[in-house]
């Protein structure tokens, strides 16, 4: 918990954006990581590890849910959410569309970018 406070000090009131990924750990158990990235004080990008999370299935309504909750106990203002980046595996293609779909109805966010909702798919 320190880390994670020390963390949202860092970020501060800042405008940021978030990536996400999922994996089975070796117990096969869906877990969800969660990375902010910001401009710190000194104009220089930061990324931090903020988070794993078990979740119970990859559908957006769960990660949406699963986000909201913790961008909100963790008291990250999602009007300052300028970006949101999804790994594009199979399994999350369709979820990480709709959950930024998701995000975007209920946030009127500022500034917005094609490349915000393209979907990289590394092969």
């Amino acid at each position: 918990l320190k880390v994670r406070k020390h963390i949202r000090e860092e970020i501060r009131d800042s405008k940021f954006s978030i990536l996400v990924d999922e994996t089975c750990d070796v117990a096969k158990r869906e877990q969800m990581a969660l990375v902010p990235r910001f401009v710190d004080e000194y104009r220089i990008l930061q990324e931090r590890f903020f988070a794993l999370i078990h979740v119970t299935n990859t559908k957006a309504a769960t990660l949406k849910e699963v986000l909201s909750s913790l961008l909100s106990k963790h008291a990250f203002d999602v009007q300052n959410l300028r970006g949101q980046g999804y790994d594009g595996a199979s399994n999350m293609r369709g979820s990480s569309m709709a959950c930024k779909l998701f995000f975007l109805e209920n946030v009127h966010m500022r500034i917005m970018s094609t490349a915000m909702l393209i979907a990289c798919n590394l092969r």
